[in-house]
């Protein structure tokens, strides 16, 4: 029994469905059957086919169907995807009736793992995708392969003449792939390209890379497009290679398990499933990191490219080798991705589950319910302290005290991990002392900060704004008096950019909790200023919006190759660069390296949130600045405040 919705990834999913299209229209918020072979759908007719479009009322039904068959079906195992909160409860209503459930995991978005507390058995497709989320959650989950029926997919003649590519968009490597047929338009002309549409656009993409490149086109000479198709055979029998660089997280794309299945070499990036999907049966390309970042449209320099297009061309000129790739590639199929070992695979992962025969439990014997993570993970704030300390171990090892034969446990070694940190840095400043640097920065008091009528007149209009719009910056902070002063001379039209948008969602570090107003201070200094340009960016993607005058853009303060994506998008010449992100010493370092080029003469960078013992650090900073930069540490009600002034040119 399939429980499930009228939603769609893409409006042309519905195509399987359009026999039944009058009837799901006529049956808003009702059930509708749809027979599948073997299977039964049971669907609840929505109005949209976009899942974050699905209203209250849909849900609510969605979710008295799923429970009913809970009762009536008795199944001995929910499988299930999802990680929204109504999916959460998919494992959560199984679990009470002692039914075991397992959920499939095959993209690397999912975030924190409240979402698989109930789940017995995470299933994905590729070990890559499993090896990610052991080290970036703490949870395993079991690879088990894709599952296509070859009859479907496996062309009768194969022509072998176009480089295919399927699905055009930026995060599957549209921008790669419309610079090489750009580039191959004027080297080799008669080798083609066919690009399959499903969800993408091919011909918005090429207008916006070409004019990227400098030259905006209409079309390509040597690309034809195909419209989406639920028969992909005869495309497959046209391709000579299949182009699939995608750029995100590929998990095990469906189109490389296909392409192998028909004996055609794949050319992949070196991210996420993809290099597994192919293993021998393709070419695999290193792109720079700013080309994994989104908005994907970072383009590599042609002359990275040219290696790749040399090799294409010889697969075209050479016949002995381009065989030799189909024979990989064959086999890679045949033997990684037959349907029967995939699904062999799966029923072993199973076994366990399905043997509890939990759907034979008689009515009225409730399950004893443990409300543990079933993978041994947090659960709702309890914390496993020999997993912290762990970790405090394995993320500082540059400060760990050789433990080699270490009987003192964990807890103890990451006290000393702690300390030795914080020593480390007293002892630099030392050094830096003892090199002729002055790292005695005064500290100055925020409520002494030296403030003009103008300056009085907008620390209490900002006030009034932060508290307005939820921010704490005034309320539990006063850092509308530094601000107030900063800005007093900035007129009505400074450019802002703060890191840090006030997350609400608690999975994530550094959240101001659920009742966070992610925004807050963007609002405050939009309406403080009425010409004022303001630019936000957060890690958590979930939060980031765009309103009147006011951008955000995502960022990962740990990870240096982001800021250059942002750089792409930030002006150069702002008033005032806040850091309000992570407020960990690296992430506030790597703010601190960007911001000195953007920030205009006259111009201002704030980290906010310093904690006293971190002063050290921050009197050693002060001291490596470059010319034409004044340092300054502030003290606020319960913090510190390091601020940089860019001299006036």
């Amino acid at each position: 029994m399939v429980v499930g919705a009228t939603i769609f990834d893409a409006e042309k999913g519905t195509f399987k469905l359009r026999d039944h299209w009058k009837t799901i229209e006529e049956k808003h918020n009702k059930v509708v059957k749809v027979n599948d072979g073997v299977l039964t759908h049971h669907l609840i007719a929505t109005k949209s086919i976009i899942r974050n479009q699905m209203t209250a009322q849909e849900e609510g039904t969605w979710y008295g169907l799923y429970t009913k068959a809970l009762k009536e079906f008795k199944p001995d195992l929910v499988w299930f995807y999802g990680g929204q909160t109504l999916d959460m409860l998919i494992p959560d209503e199984a679990r009470s009736r002692g039914i075991p459930s397992a959920a499939y995991l095959v993209n690397g978005n999912y975030q924190g793992t409240r979402w698989c507390r109930d789940v017995d058995l995470i299933i994905t497709d590729s070990q890559a995708t499993a090896d990610f989320y052991k080290e970036r959650q703490g949870f395993s989950p079991v690879p088990v392969g894709t599952f296509i029926d070859p009859q479907t997919v496996l062309a009768e003649h194969h022509e072998r003449k176009h480089l295919l590519f399927i699905n055009p968009s930026l995060q599957k490597g549209a921008g790669i792939v419309v610079q090489m047929a750009v580039l191959l338009e004027k080297q080799r002309p008669d080798i083609k390209f066919e690009v399959v549409e499903s969800r993408g656009n091919w011909h918005a993409l090429v207008k916006k890379i070409t004019a990227m490149l400098g030259e905006e086109r209409d079309s390509l000479s040597n690309v034809t497009v195909t419209p989406n198709t639920d028969d992909m055979r005869p495309i497959y029998g046209r391709a000579r290679l299949l182009l699939a660089p995608s750029l995100w997280w590929e998990s095990g794309a469906r189109v490389l398990v296909e392409s192998m299945i028909n004996g055609v070499p794949a050319v992949v990036t070196d991210r996420g499933g993809s290099p597994e999907m192919i293993q021998n049966g393709g070419l695999k390309i290193k792109l720079p990191e700013q080309c994994h970042e989104k908005p994907f449209t970072s383009l590599p320099k042609p002359e990275l490219l040219q290696p790749l297009l040399d090799r294409i061309i010889q697969l075209y000129d050479d016949e002995v080798l381009y065989q030799q790739y189909v024979a990989r590639a064959r086999e890679v199929g045949r033997t990684r991705h037959a349907l029967a070992t995939s699904t062999g695979r799966l029923m072993e992962a199973f076994a366990p589950l399905v043997r509890r025969q939990a759907g034979d439990r008689k009515p009225g014997s409730p399950a004893q319910v443990d409300k543990t993570h079933q993978h041994g993970l947090s659960v709702e704030g309890r914390t496993d302290e020999s997993r912290v300390y762990r970790e405090v171990c394995q993320r500082f090892r540059m400060f760990t005290p050789n433990s080699a034969g270490w009987t003192g446990g964990l807890r103890a070694l990451a006290d000393l991990t702690q300390q030795s940190a914080t020593a480390t840095i007293e002892a630099l400043s030392l050094l830096a002392a003892k090199s002729g640097l002055d790292t005695q920065v005064a500290v100055q008091d925020l409520a002494q900060l030296p403030q003009t009528l103008a300056s009085e007149s907008l620390t209490q209009r900002l006030a009034e704004l932060f508290k307005e719009h939820g921010s704490d910056k005034a309320t539990a902070h006063n850092y509308h008096l530094l601000y107030g002063h900063i800005l007093a001379s900035a007129g009505d039209a400074p450019t802002i950019f703060e890191i840090g948008l006030g997350l609400n969602n608690v999975d994530t570090p550094s959240n101001m909790g659920a009742k966070g107003r992610p925004g807050a201070s963007l609002r405050a200094f939009r309406d403080c200023f009425t010409q004022g340009q303001i630019f936000g960016a957060d890690v958590d993607k979930r939060i980031l919006f765009e309103e009147e005058r006011i951008k955000t853009h995502f960022i990962d303060q740990t990870n240096p190759a982001t800021f250059t994506a942002l750089g792409d998008w930030l002006p150069t010449d702002l008033d005032l660069l806040i850091d309000d992100g992570l407020h960990a010493p690296g992430a506030n370092l790597n703010t601190l390296l960007f911001g000195l080029d953007r920030i205009k003469p006259g111009g201002w960078i704030v980290i906010e949130d310093i904690l006293p013992p971190m002063l050290p650090i921050w009197k050693l900073v002060a001291q490596l600045l470059p010319h034409g930069f004044e340092p300054g540490v502030i003290k606020a009600k319960s913090s510190l405040l390091f601020v940089v002034k860019r001299t006036p040119s």
